[in-house]
């Protein structure tokens, strides 16, 4: 009878340990921006092709109750894949927590920042869209409630 595999050797992942880039230099690091860009991104997709087959094994194990807080997350995680498997996921999601940043340190709800801004993109032209920055949407309404008081 054969052993049935260790979900550390299901996913490929027994005896590893997340590497770290204490006491060694980068190859890259004297590098333009184009080519640790590439080096990043070749060097991410068997990271992101193992974190799929970790998510995956745990759901299929059953270790974890689809209920649980960790089954949930785990469904989450899955659900959410195209995003986070996307080439162009790290560059979209920096552009949003940027946004939501500055918001936050101008005291602006990001969420209704975001809410306004993208009702009013239809009505700007490529010229007039740098007027919906935060820090400008925060300019333009200090005014109004001037006046407003």
């Amino acid at each position: 009878m054969e052993t049935p595999l260790t979900l550390g050797e299901q996913t490929g992942l027994h005896g590893t340990r997340c590497a770290g880039s204490r006491g060694r230099t980068k190859p890259w690091s004297g590098a333009g921006p184009e080519l640790r860009a590439a080096q990043r991104a070749s060097q991410a997709a068997p990271i992101l092709a193992r974190l799929h087959r970790v998510l995956n094994a745990w759901k299929t194990s059953g270790t974890h109750l689809p209920a649980s807080s960790m089954g949930q997350a785990i469904d989450y995680a899955l659900g959410q894949w195209n995003l986070l498997g996307h080439a162009d996921c790290g560059q979209h999601g920096a552009i949003l927590f940027t946004i939501v940043q500055a918001c936050r340190q101008r005291g602006i709800n990001p969420f209704d920042y975001l809410k306004d801004v993208l009702t009013q993109i239809p009505h700007h032209t490529n010229k007039t869209v740098a007027q919906l920055t935060p820090e400008n949407c925060l300019k333009n309404r200090q005014p109004h409630a001037a006046r407003a008081a």
